[in-house]
């Protein structure tokens, strides 16, 4: 599998020609919805059969990585889910309307969700926390799944009270918000 890479087209139009559909005589492929994440086109894809207009063949989620050439123009490296795609920020509403290719990929993108959503959970003081996995203290010990709190924001960080102690943890140090 290798990189298609146009000559002068802007990756707008990559995306435009990569979601326009095609058909012949017989039989075609139209994309129902598409959205761009980064340099990752997500597309849902449906194929048809003119002798039957009544019957859809097939439903799929198409992943395209997407760059620029320099020289050229931008180019894409096609793939469905089928193949288990290392990208998993399609969106959510995407996998509804196409059947299970790959349920291990479907587990990753919807664990990229949560973990998205659970970043995006305003941590103030007070905020009740529990340390993400694989946290250690400054003496070596785990504090997987210990609960602290909040207690004010400091430079980038946030200080926390730890039993009897504060300490300072940063963002990535705190897994689930409890409340």
């Amino acid at each position: 599998m290798g990189w298609l890479i146009s000559h002068n087209m802007t990756k707008a139009q990559q995306v435009a020609e990569l979601v326009k559909g095609w058909s012949n005589d017989k039989k075609g492929c139209r994309f129902l919805a598409h959205s761009v994440r980064g340099n990752v086109l997500y597309a849902v894809g449906q194929s048809f059969d003119r002798t039957k207009p009544e019957a859809f063949e097939d439903r799929w989620i198409m992943v395209c990585l997407l760059r620029k050439d320099r020289g050229y123009g931008w180019g894409y490296k096609d793939m469905s889910e089928s193949m288990g795609p290392v990208e998993s920020n399609c969106p959510l509403k995407f996998l509804a309307m196409a059947p299970v290719a790959c349920e291990t990929w479907r587990v990753r993108v919807r664990a990229t969700h949560e973990k998205r959503r659970q970043k995006s959970t305003k941590i103030e003081p007070g905020t009740v926390f529990v340390f993400s996995k694989g946290y250690k203290d400054s003496l070596g010990a785990s504090l997987d799944g210990v609960e602290s709190k909040i207690l004010r924001k400091s430079g980038r960080g946030y200080i926390a009270q730890l039993e009897h102690i504060t300490i300072k943890v940063m963002r990535r140090h705190i897994g689930e918000v409890l409340f």
